[in-house]
């Protein structure tokens, strides 16, 4: 993949944030800052859309539920109907369709979530 540079100034409070939260998370203030630039413009353009650790790395969920993007989609590819999702969670139907949009544009993402996931199913259940 290739990459760009993209450079910004904080306050020195928040770079000290930033270096600690790095640490904490084993990896370089530089990797951290990259991660929270690409999610937080992924959240931006995706409302609903947010990040978390999972034991396969980082996935997009719906924003104030337990359910990733890769869990959505394969419900509703065993559905085929987007109100038929949301009544197997309860939701609305618009919290589908967002986790449908942010598949749509990232479906490589949702492959492997949803690859890593099974197969730390079967190994572990």
């Amino acid at each position: 993949m290739s990459t760009a540079y993209v450079s910004g100034r904080v306050p020195a409070r928040y770079e000290r944030l930033v270096t600690k939260q790095a640490r904490a998370a084993r990896t370089s203030k530089s990797d951290l800052v990259a991660r929270y630039v690409i999610e937080k413009s992924l959240e931006t353009e995706f409302p609903g859309i947010s990040f978390r650790d999972s034991l396969s790395g980082r996935e997009a969920y719906l924003t104030g539920h337990r359910v990733a993007v890769w869990e959505v989609i394969v419900a509703h590819d065993e559905t085929k109907s987007a109100d038929k999702t949301a009544r197997h969670f309860g939701w609305p139907r618009v919290l589908v369709k967002r986790a449908l949009a942010y598949a749509k544009a990232f479906p490589e993402e949702i492959s492997r979530a949803s690859a890593g996931e099974t197969e730390t199913a079967s190994v572990t259940g």
